[in-house]
C-alpha cells in the first residue's frame, strides 16, 4: 500500500508526522534498507515478490542485486501485463499470473478501485478516507497456489528474501508455505502487517507474529508505518528473520 501512504498524505493532516530525514520517507527502499542490514548483497540470491502489482519493487530489487533471481506474483491481469512487460526486459526476473494461499485451486478475486488494495478478501469499511480506494467495483475467478507446491515444481530449496503484500490474506500465503518454514528454508520475510480490520476475516499482527513465531522466526523490526487521520496505526511493514539467520548475526557481532 506504498501508494496508498502518499495519497494520504495529500489528504490528511497526520498526528504521527516522519521526521525528513528518516529512511522510511524512501517508500520502496524500506525492505532494501532492512535487507542491507541482514544481507550481503552476493548472499542474496533467491527473493520472492508475492503480491507484486505492477513490479515497482521487482524493478528496485533486481537493479540492488543483479545476480539475484526473482519470481514474482501477480493474479490481477492489468497489473500483471506491466509485470510481465518488465520481466520480460531482465533474465533475472520471472513472473506469475497466480495468487500464492493456503491451498490451490480457484477463489473469488475483489477489483477495488484502487488497484494496489485488490485483495482474495472482501474490503471492510474502517470509517477513515481509505475506504473509497478499497471500494469494490469487481469481482473475478483467479488461481490460487500454495508456496510449498510451488517450490517442489520448480525445485526451489531456498528463499533468501520474500516480500509478503497480499492486502489481508498475508498469513494465508504462511499457512502455505508450512514446510519451509519448518524447514527454515526462508531466510526473511518482508511482511505487510495490519492492526485493524481493512479486510473481512482478515488476520491482523498478532496472529501473524504468533504463526511465524512457531517456526522460530524473529521480528527485526518495523517500517512505513501508517496512520489513520484520528491518529490510530493502521499498518505497517514488519520484517522478520529466521532463527538460523539471526543465530549467524549474532555470531558475526561476537566474533
Amino acid at each position: 500500500m506504498r501508494k496508498i501512504k502518499n495519497w494520504l498524505k495529500s489528504k490528511l493532516n497526520f498526528n504521527q508526522p516522519e521526521k525528513q530525514d528518516s529512511p522510511r520517507n524512501k517508500n520502496l527502499d524500506d525492505c532494501l534498507l532492512c535487507m542491507r542490514q541482514v544481507f550481503k548483497e552476493e548472499d542474496v540470491k533467491i527473493v520472492f515478490d508475492i503480491g507484486a502489482h505492477e513490479g515497482n519493487l521487482t524493478a528496485a530489487m533486481n537493479k540492488e542485486y543483479t545476480q539475484a533471481f526473482i519470481y514474482a506474483f501477480e493474479p490481477f491481469p492489468s497489473s500483471y501485463e506491466k509485470l510481465s512487460e518488465l520481466a520480460k526486459n531482465s533474465n533475472n526476473i520471472n513472473s506469475f499470473s497466480v495468487a500464492l494461499s493456503s491451498h490451490s485451486g480457484s477463489s473469488d478475486f475483489f477489483v477495488n478501485k484502487f488497484s494496489e488494495t485488490n485483495s482474495l478478501l472482501p474490503s471492510k469499511k474502517v470509517g477513515s478516507v481509505i475506504d473509497d480506494l478499497t471500494s469494490t467495483v469487481d469481482k473475478i475467478s483467479i488461481q490460487t497456489l500454495t508456496l510449498n507446491e510451488f517450490c517442489a515444481s520448480h525445485n526451489i530449496e531456498r528463499i533468501d528474501l520474500i516480500k509478503l503484500d497480499t492486502q489481508g490474506s498475508e498469513l494465508e500465503v504462511l499457512k502455505g508455505s508450512s514446510k519451509l518454514l519448518e524447514a527454515q528454508a526462508i531466510s526473511a520475510i518482508y511482511c505487510e502487517v495490519e492492526f485493524m480490520e481493512m479486510y473481512e476475516n482478515q488476520a491482523l499482527f498478532d496472529e501473524i507474529f504468533n504463526y511465524l513465531k512457531q517456526y522460530e522466526y524473529v521480528l527485526y523490526n518495523f517500517y512505513n508505518m501508517n496512520f489513520l487521520e484520528n491518529g490510530q496505526l493502521a499498518w505497517a511493514d514488519a520484517f522478520f528473520i529466521s532463527r538460523d539467520l539471526c543465530d549467524s548475526r549474532k555470531q558475526i557481532l561476537e566474533s
